[in-house]
């Protein structure tokens, strides 16, 4: 009965296939939530063995290697999608393997030369910066749920970036950032995946604590419910 819960990583973006990125080698990027909802229903259903066999078909396998082309957002899903795997299963091996994937990704980052993860398929050298936040939201939660203290380290010098240059005044992110223009447009429900990363910079003492409720006060009050 596992064929659907693996026809679900196939849903939508999980399929991508963008410069040969997102699909090689008859596996697929876990992309977006759709993992989750997998290893949610592996949770509250008890079959622990289908999540671990799930994890070892998509997770330790994904051949997906970040190389600066079309955003970052899916290795941040892809490590969420680890952890969640982790909670679930308790195997260490998947936190082992997100280190050095999170190792890999900014390693070669380093090879751009960019204060920022890059976009090298944008003609205009844009970015988005939420997909920078999510990612770094994520490595983050992976540090702090491991105890890794130095991980902040190597990515602060891109969250200060971050934090200059792609929020505006009233604690939004920005969705698109370019050489020329700068920050441009806003959205409430991409300015959620900083919250989680800008948390940690207060915890650290490198944001204020209101910084971060101004951030989330601007996303609760940008749901439909709220207006």
């Amino acid at each position: 009965g596992m064929d659907w819960r693996y026809g679900g990583l196939r849903y939508e973006k999980s399929t991508w296939v963008f410069a040969g990125d997102f699909q090689q080698d008859g596996y697929f990027l876990w992309s977006h939530q759709w993992p989750e909802a997998v290893l949610l229903y592996n949770y509250l259903t008890g079959e622990l063995d289908d999540a671990k066999t799930l994890l070892a078909k998509y997770g330790y396998n994904n051949p997906h290697n970040w190389n600066g082309y079309w955003g970052i957002r899916a290795s941040g899903w892809y490590l969420r999608a680890l952890r969640c795997a982790y909670e679930l299963t308790q195997e260490e091996g998947v936190m082992v393997y997100a280190q050095q994937y999170i190792d890999k990704v900014l390693t070669t980052n380093q090879s751009f030369g960019k204060p920022y993860f890059p976009n090298l398929g944008a003609y205009d050298e844009s970015i988005s910066p939420w997909q920078q936040w999510l990612f770094l939201s994520e490595v983050l939660t992976f540090a702090f749920a491991v105890g890794d203290e130095t991980m902040y380290g190597k990515v602060k010098p891109i969250l200060s970036w971050l934090l200059t240059n792609t929020r505006f005044e009233d604690g939004s992110i920005a969705y698109l950032w370019t050489p020329t223009q700068g920050k441009t447009f806003l959205s409430f429900v991409h300015t959620s995946y900083a919250l989680p990363a800008m948390a940690y910079m207060a915890q650290r003492g490198d944001l204020l604590w209101s910084e971060v409720k101004k951030s989330a006060e601007f996303v609760i009050n940008g749901l439909p419910e709220a207006n």
